[in-house]
């Protein structure tokens, strides 16, 4: 009986062991993980429980989500629910009561704006606890986010037109952030009869399609069906990273005839004077043979489709001699804010009426010094949170909505005031370089970062080099309908170590907006706002 010790022990050490790891494992959990490239707020509370114990335990879920550098920027806390024996399944409806903190404004504004997190790598964590706190059980998992910009088509572009018998290039931009393992789908669908280019993608049959091509640039191969003469066709590029397929817009293109071939040499449209607005175009016709101009008009507003016909002089159908041009002036009712206008020029050929040629061309009217005045802009949904810990940093939200397409903006903080209550509670203010300022990282608007201008660089060794009184953010295509701004600003606050709860300030914002209206910054309007809040 000499191992009777030995065996009792090694009995007792098992019974044990067993108890430790019921103890530790009375909740299971299992995170489900998201599909690829996405993490949207409900996925951080999609999981599995598995009560495995006999007995019915309160418990309430503690959630967090970590990017790599930034540490925790979300955490959560569910109401306390009943978990019954078993596996129970846990979704975002099942903990929407709870509580839920974002550390910084950049945050709150990537998830209720786009619903998807930035680029980065996370970690998601979730806890369950007891009544007392105690942690019964927990899961985390990894996921890497790539907000990747779609591609960006360049040639042919969109309305060129091609030479009979060409073997065009197709090339784009790639998609951004750039993935070296990006393979890229070209497709070309013909445009039938009054179709949109829209329309033929989608229903009709695919005229070429390469698949698998590793660059940005693409011949089309000799071997492959030729286009034909006069016919119009549509092209895209997509690309698919994980489960995600990211498309671009479409071009369209046509098929010149060599009977007829003519050019815009020039357009120049005036300011409204008179309720008119008067025009000079100059067509050539670059063959050899006559070409009949039938037809003149305005296709394009401010980026927006029209059909407004002109009556030039001289009238119409008008016939060009062969390589030679000739000037077509007229007026037009006047468009209020018009800031691009396109005019479309349609020719024939005086032999055979089926055989046409289009072009188009865009003018910018420099004449936006008195526009000002017509031009008004919405201030929508402004509202102000504070931002992190320290009481005395704020972040701004809301929709700027210009009345016409604007090409960027600067916001400049002209004033504010403050009345603290009560008024002991506040030291007002304690850094020169951050109250009334704009403060980086985190400040976007249209959810890009903005430029820092005028930076406050005093020689101090302690100067604060993101904080600024006015931000810039421009963009190369005209912006229109809502923009959305995240700014924040720095303000004065409670003293340091009191409660926000103890010391009610209220506040009084005032930025002036100047609003660009081309591309070089050249013409702007500027506008004033502002608005009120407090800090609790």
């Amino acid at each position: 009986m000499k191992n009777k010790p030995a065996l009792f022990l090694s009995i007792v050490i098992f019974i044990l062991s067993i108890g430790l790891q019921n103890t530790n494992a009375q909740v299971s959990v299992k995170l489900q993980q998201p599909p690829p490239y996405q993490l949207r707020a409900t996925d951080l509370w999609n999981l599995t429980l598995t009560n495995a114990t006999r007995n019915t335990l309160q418990v309430s879920l503690a959630g967090t989500l970590e990017e790599s550098g930034a540490g925790v920027i979300i955490d959560g806390t569910s109401k306390p629910f009943s978990l019954s024996p078993g596996t129970k399944r846990i979704t975002y409806n099942d903990v929407k009561s709870g509580s839920v903190n974002f550390k910084s404004g950049k945050w709150r504004e990537a998830f209720t704006r786009t619903g998807n997190a930035p680029s980065g790598d996370y970690t998601i964590c979730i806890y369950v606890k007891n009544e007392k706190g105690e942690e019964l059980g927990s899961d985390c998992i990894q996921q890497t986010i790539e907000i990747s910009g779609a591609p960006q088509l360049v040639s042919p572009a969109d309305g060129e037109k091609i030479t009979l018998g060409t073997l065009p290039t197709f090339t784009w931009m790639p998609i951004m952030p750039s993935n070296p393992k990006a393979e890229y789908t070209l497709k070309i669908v013909q445009i039938l009869g009054k179709q949109s280019p829209e329309e033929a993608m989608n229903r009709n049959k695919v005229f070429f399609q390469g698949k698998g091509i590793k660059g940005t640039m693409f011949q089309y191969p000799l071997k492959e069906k030729k286009f034909e003469e006069r016919k119009t066709y549509v092209w895209a590029v997509e690309v698919k990273l994980g489960e995600t397929i990211i498309k671009s817009m479409m071009n369209s293109f046509t098929v010149g005839s060599n009977l007829i071939d003519i050019k815009i040499d020039s357009l120049k449209i005036a300011c409204c004077e008179d309720g008119k607005n008067n025009f000079g175009i100059i067509v050539r016709n670059l063959l050899s043979t006559p070409v009949n101009i039938t037809q003149i008009k305005i296709n394009n507003i401010n980026g927006v489709n029209s059909s407004i016909a002109l009556n030039p002089s001289p009238a119409l159908t008008f016939t060009i001699p062969g390589n030679s041009a000739h000037t077509f002036t007229g007026s037009f009712d006047c468009v209020d804010t018009s800031r691009t206008i396109s005019v479309f020029v349609k020719a024939e050929s005086p032999s055979d009426p089926d055989i046409i040629n289009t072009e188009s061309l865009t003018d910018t009217l420099n004449c936006l010094c008195n526009e000002c005045l017509s031009l008004s802009v919405n201030f929508n949904n402004f509202a102000a949170a504070l931002s992190g810990n320290a009481g005395n940093q704020f972040v701004i939200t809301g929709d700027i909505v210009p009345s016409v397409p604007i090409y960027g903006m600067e916001v400049e903080m002209q004033s504010y005031s403050y009345t603290a209550n009560p008024s002991p509670c506040t030291n007002g203010i304690t850094n020169l370089e951050e109250s009334g300022m704009f403060l980086n990282p985190g400040s976007t608007i249209n959810g890009t970062p903005v430029q820092l201008f005028n930076e406050t660089a005093s020689g101090s060794s302690n100067t604060n080099n993101n904080a600024s009184k006015i931000v810039k953010f421009s963009s190369t295509t005209a912006l229109s309908g809502n923009i959305p701004i995240n700014l924040i600003v720095g303000l004065p606050g409670p003293i340091s170590g009191l409660d926000k709860e103890c010391c009610n300030i209220s506040y009084k914002v005032c930025f002036k907006i100047k609003l660009f209206l081309d591309k070089q910054s050249c013409n702007s309007c500027t506008f004033s706002h502002c608005f009120e809040f407090n800090n609790q």
